[in-house]
């Protein structure tokens, strides 16, 4: 059995851009339960209606350690991997590649979309995550909230609940 996983800003294939969907991984409960990234608890339940848990018990539920996650792009079929960071029983933020309980580097804006990670250097452009894996050592870096662009902290706060 297996969860699936809903990122949220959705993560886009490394190969043609678009948005990745089906995300599935197996460190949860794997009761076929649809976890929402920024939702405490699972937003549904994927099976059959007579096979589901009552909605008062799909509340109690929560993700209690990071989970990897995967799936393939609809468009080019390239795999992916991620890794949902999960924060007080929250998945808080998403990364590319497989980082379950590795902690994080500090990364700092240097320009526009720019960031730059503090463990190797190197700066490249993410757009839209908080945390996210550096391209060259492949350390989770995450902004910190003194970062000259607090608006990519501030986005955590917007999730949908």
């Amino acid at each position: 059995m297996f969860d699936l996983y809903e990122p949220y800003p959705p993560l886009l294939c490394a190969s043609c851009a678009r948005a990745l969907s089906g995300w599935q991984g197996k460190g949860g409960p794997c009761l076929l339960f649809v976890w929402r990234e920024g939702v405490a608890r699972p937003v549904a339940q994927w099976a059959d209606p007579d096979c589901r848990l009552p909605e008062e018990s799909l509340r109690s539920w929560r993700l209690d350690t990071d989970v990897e996650i995967y799936t393939s792009c609809d468009g080019c079929d390239r795999h992916a991997d991620a890794t949902a960071r999960v924060v007080d029983g929250v998945w808080r933020d998403t990364v590319r590649g497989r980082h379950a309980s590795e902690p994080t580097v500090p990364a700092t804006v240097v320009q526009g979309d720019w960031r730059q990670c503090s463990a190797c250097a190197e700066a490249w452009e993410e757009p839209s995550r908080c945390v996210a894996e550096c391209p060259s050592c492949r350390a989770v870096t995450c902004l910190a909230a003194g970062s000259t662009r607090e608006e990519a902290v501030d986005r955590r706060k917007e999730r949908p609940r």
